[in-house]
């Protein structure tokens, strides 16, 4: 998680600190959510486009459970996981269950 973190601070974007770690994008962003969580301050700008921080934002809206297959499932699978986990930690929300 370290050096995805100081790949990412030195201004890597998620999908090239995937390839350079032979990593999925999933885990890379799944390292980032801990390092939020963990207090680490990082810009969502570059973690998710605005439109889908909206979208992030409407569908989480009132959900409080911690998995988030109902909310991937509701969005059709157009935001991953990943970044939904991401969304969850800039927001300070717990992201125990994927």
């Amino acid at each position: 998680m370290a050096l995805t973190l100081e790949l990412f601070k030195a201004g890597e974007p998620v999908d090239s600190i995937a390839r350079k770690r032979d990593l999925t994008e999933s885990t890379i962003e799944t390292h980032l959510a801990q390092a939020l969580e963990s207090g680490e301050r990082l810009d969502p700008r570059r973690l998710y486009t605005a439109a889908e921080e909206e979208e992030m934002r409407s569908a989480l809206d009132g959900y409080d459970e911690p998995a988030l297959k109902p909310v991937f499932e509701q969005l059709e699978g157009r935001i991953s996981y990943g970044k939904l986990r991401l969304f969850r930690a800039v927001n300070g929300r717990a992201t125990l269950v994927g």
